[in-house]
Order: structure tokens, then sequence, then C-alpha cells
């Protein structure tokens, strides 16, 4: 389960199509004001598409695929440190 509103975002909008704000707003629980913020600053930086027509976004497929090669974010475990051979 996603520990935060971002992740909940995402994990809605990983399938690559258009969602309606008010559908993604009701299903994280966030109010649709903050939604709005939330999702003009990812259509910013180009990591979702908003519809001009109506008030839906979309990923973008390369963030799409960038998330899906990333492990999981687990905020429960240590993180790891890596350290060089000797």
């Amino acid at each position: 389960m996603p520990g935060n509103i971002l992740e909940l975002v995402l994990e809605i909008l990983i399938d690559e199509q258009w969602h309606d704000m008010e559908e993604i707003a009701r299903r994280t629980g966030v109010s649709p004001w903050k939604m709005q913020i939330m999702t003009d600053f990812l259509a910013k930086y180009h990591l979702i598409r908003q519809s001009t027509k109506k008030p839906r976004v979309k990923i973008s497929h390369r963030f799409a695929e960038f998330l899906r090669a990333i492990p999981p974010f687990d905020t429960k475990k240590k993180p790891v440190r890596v350290t060089k051979g000797r």
C-alpha cells in the first residue's frame, strides 16, 4: 500500500489512461484544489498531461516506464548503504 498521497496518485495513473480529477481526488481523499496544485506541478515538468477540454490527467509514457523500472519504495525498510569493496 502506498505511503503518501503522491504514491496513491501515481498508482492510479500508472495505467496510462485518462483519469478525471474528481475521481482521483475521491480515491485519494485529497481535496480537488490540492489535487489541482499537485497535477499542475507534475504537468509543469511533463510527468503528466492535462486535458484542455475536461478536468482529467494522464501520466506520460516515459514517466510510467521509469516508475515501472524502479522497485516500489518501502518506507519501513532501512536504506541500504553501498560501500566500495576493499
